[in-house]
Order: structure tokens, then sequence, then C-alpha cells
């Protein structure tokens, strides 16, 4: 695929795009190609930072765990789900793939795939980027490489395209680790901004779409 050009969307964005935007989200600039859609991204450090209670909660159980953790890193095998009903169904585990280029998700929250309008557990993140054409593709492969890249817990805004039923999505990455230090996983908290209910119709639209 071609770069894009600033304000362009890109569905499928390529290595080097996907390079260039995490750089940014380090950095703390702008993304411009996704100006009409990004509202706040940024590195969290303490949980005042985050203003929906699961967020909150989910930081707050992943930085009590890195607390006990030489260096800070807390592995998969440290994160009991029993301990995080409370944001069970707004919950994704990802395993990295690529030094954080791609993911495969493994959990796919059912509050999530609700809004989402389907449950894209066992796929890539590309893949999913593909079929349903959405225009955060390069916002979602940036925050996971910028996490894989840094180690630290990142937090976005972002406006949900518009056939689907939330407004918005507030979104939490907590990296987790292998033996040799790497990121090997993602533990996300997602949440949908003033989410609304979506009919049978409403899902097969979102599915016919996502089919192409």
């Amino acid at each position: 695929m071609s770069e894009s050009s600033p304000g362009e969307i890109c569905y499928d964005p390529s290595d080097a795009q996907i390079l260039s935007a995490a750089a940014a989200v380090v950095a703390g600039d702008a993304l411009p190609a996704l100006g009409d859609y990004v509202e706040r991204v940024f590195f969290v450090e303490r949980p005042e930072d985050l203003e929906h209670p699961k967020l909150r909660f989910l930081y707050g159980y992943w930085s009590g765990l890195a607390a006990r953790k030489p260096g800070g890193r807390v592995a998969r095998q440290d994160v009991d789900v029993t301990e995080l009903k409370v944001a069970l169904g707004n919950l994704l585990l990802l395993d990295v793939e690529r030094e954080g280029l791609d993911a495969v998700y493994r959990v796919y929250g059912s509050g999530v795939a609700d809004q989402a309008g389907r449950d894209w557990t066992g796929w890539r993140v590309s893949e999913m980027n593909r079929q349903a054409r959405t225009p955060l593709a390069l916002l979602y492969r940036a925050c996971y490489r910028a996490v894989w890249e840094t180690g630290r817990p990142l937090f976005s805004l972002s406006k949900s395209p518009p056939w689907l039923p939330a407004r918005a999505w507030q979104r939490l990455i907590l990296p987790l680790f292998g033996p040799d230090g790497d990121c090997r996983a993602f533990l996300v908290g997602n949440v949908p901004v003033e989410p609304r209910h979506i009919s049978y119709e409403d899902r097969q639209k979102i599915r016919k779409r996502h089919q192409g």
C-alpha cells in the first residue's frame, strides 16, 4: 500500500505508517491523518488521569501488581481474571505479534462486542482493520506499537465511526511482559461513550459492512 497523505483515511496502514504514527504518540505529537477522530492520547501516570471508573479500577489493579514486580513488569500469568469482574465485559486481551506492529485478540469483552457489532476473538488487529475498514486503523496500530516500545500504559479517547452505536471510545492499554522483559501481550480496557442499544437489524447491517 502506498503512503497516505495527511488527512487521508488509512484502512490498512503499512509498517512504515505505523512506526511513524507510533513515534508521534510517544513524542506527544498530533496525528494529522486522524485529526477528525482522535480527541486525546496520553501515557497514564496515575489513576486520577482517567475519568471512567472501570478504567481507573483496571489501572489501579495493574499498577498494584507492577509495584510488587521487579522493574514493574507485570506478566500475563500475574493477572487473575476473577479479580477483574468489575470491568470484565470491557476487557480485551491481545497477544503481541511482530514487535507490536500487530496483535491477536484472545479475549474480546461482551460489552465491547455489543457496541462493535461483532466479536473479533481470534482475529488479528490488522485483519479486523481490513475487514471492518475502520478509519481508526492507524490509531489502533500506532497505540499498540507505542505501548510495546515504551512499556507504559496509554489512554486514548477517539470518536467512533458513524455506523457504530457508541459516540466515542475510551481505551486504556496496559503492557504485559514475558520472562525476557519484552512486552508479550496487551490488557485493554475499552469503554463506549454514550452507548445505545443495538438492534438485530443494526447488527446485521454492521456485519454486512464488515463483509464488504
